[in-house]
């Protein structure tokens, strides 16, 4: 999954950083009021759909999860904004 993303960032000439969001921050977008990342993302068109393997943790048992891959450049905004 991660060498599909990063051929799409190079096919697009992004920077090349990959971040995975724990927090759902907000951006700086030009000519918009305050937009959170996660909202920003879900418009975007999607990469590639995944089948990843979760391990088993917390009593939990091993489970497979799907998942979608969304790109985009952002600019994270400062703190209080």
């Amino acid at each position: 999954m991660i060498q599909t993303v990063n051929k799409a960032i190079k096919k697009r000439s992004l920077c090349g950083l990959i971040v995975r969001a724990k927090a759902n921050r907000s951006l700086e977008i030009e000519g918009e009021n305050t937009t959170l990342l996660w909202d920003y993302l879900f418009k975007q068109k999607s990469i590639g759909k995944y089948s990843v393997g979760i391990s088993k943790r917390n009593g939990e048992p091993e489970r497979g999860a799907k998942v979608s891959v969304s790109i985009a450049e952002v600019r994270l905004a400062g703190k209080g904004k």
